[in-house]
């Protein structure tokens, strides 16, 4: 998986559906929105395991969630069987962590590690039970 996921943070909807990149990843999907009363809306493609989230005010894109494929490759060089170790051995030392943790009506919540890679911010997030990658989260580099 070689997609640069990172260069598409802080284009606007109007600017990446111009792109051919974008509309392939994307599997041509319109926005969708949980609940109006959010801030942000969503372009998701099952096929390609991939989430968009936009800020509505701006139509900025704000984060990308990138799930596992069907072999549970994830950008990177990263796999759903890889541990923490493994992936700080792969991206360096983590920017932030949060240990997972038990919040009350959720229950117990994964641990998740934020990398700077190549100026792009990716979050790690770790299943609460297996301790392994569940996915990928693009950010804004602003996020902390």
């Amino acid at each position: 998986m070689s997609t640069e996921y990172g260069k598409m943070i802080g284009q606007t909807y109007n600017q990446l559906i111009k792109q051919a990149h974008f509309t392939s990843l994307s599997g041509g999907n319109v926005p969708r929105d949980v609940d109006p009363a959010f801030d942000t809306f969503f372009v998701t493609s099952k096929s390609n395991n991939v989430s968009f989230v936009f800020d509505r005010p701006t139509n900025t894109l704000i984060g990308i969630e990138v799930k596992p494929n069907q072999v549970g490759a994830l950008p990177l060089g990263i796999t759903v069987n890889m541990k923490s170790n493994e992936v700080t051995d792969l991206l360096g030392q983590p920017t932030a962590a949060m240990p997972a943790k038990k919040v009350p009506v959720l229950g117990l919540v994964g641990a998740w590690e934020r990398f700077n890679v190549s100026g792009d911010t990716v979050l790690v997030v770790y299943d609460p039970e297996s301790e392994n990658v569940s996915q990928l989260r693009y950010e804004q580099p602003s996020c902390d």
